[in-house]
């Protein structure tokens, strides 16, 4: 049972980790890039794909494209990630609108949003967690 768990504690990843690193790969961008990775219901690694490259203060997100890439890897949570070039991690009114959209879909099709988060500035900021303060009124 041990090799058992020490096997999956492998394909486990540290999300903090995960974002730092991505942020280091796309920090110097002036291009807003727009990334989905792909879980397992034991949140084991299955993917991680480019699925958009925007422009300095947008990025459009398919939501075919979106969706194609977490059931080709055959997964069951997804965490979506995008940066802002300015480095101003605040969620605009379309990122907050989009990540609603995309966790309603999400959960007709029996999938599971994680998050969607923005990098920027060394910093990560939760759009979920900021949807849920704002209907808390906070």
């Amino acid at each position: 049972m041990k090799n058992k768990d020490k096997e999956s504690d492998k394909n486990k990843i540290d999300t903090q980790k995960l974002m730092f690193d991505l942020l280091e790969e796309i920090y110097d961008t002036d291009q807003e890039k727009a990334y989905v990775f792909t879980f397992s219901q034991d949140n084991s690694l299955l993917g991680k794909d480019l699925i958009s490259v925007g422009g300095f203060s947008a990025v459009y997100i398919d939501l075919k494209v979106l969706f194609k890439r977490v059931l080709m890897h055959n997964g069951c949570k997804f965490l979506l990630v995008h940066n802002h070039p300015t480095q101003n991690t605040d969620p605009s009114d379309a990122d907050i609108e989009m990540t609603e959209r995309i966790d309603y879909i999400s959960k007709e099709m029996d999938l599971q949003m994680l998050d969607h988060i923005i990098l920027g500035q060394g910093k990560i900021k939760s759009i979920k967690a900021h949807i849920k303060k704002l209907k808390e009124g906070k």
